[in-house]
């Protein structure tokens, strides 16, 4: 079965994306979530505080 060109480059590019994406969730506990959205240059809306507030700190 022959593949197109751009396929082999897919699963590298998805894989890295997916690995970013779990440093980034991993890392944004409650000690250094200003640390990091602050070096990744990510304004903090309100809408995201509130996400992360229910999604890592449910109590």
């Amino acid at each position: 079965m022959k593949t197109a060109p751009w396929e082999k480059y897919i699963w590298p590019i998805l894989a890295l994306l997916a690995i970013m994406l779990g440093f980034l969730f991993a890392l944004n506990t409650r000690y250094d979530t200003r640390l990091i959205t602050t070096s990744l240059g990510i304004e903090k809306t309100q809408v995201f505080d509130k996400w992360t507030r229910q999604a890592f700190y449910p109590l």
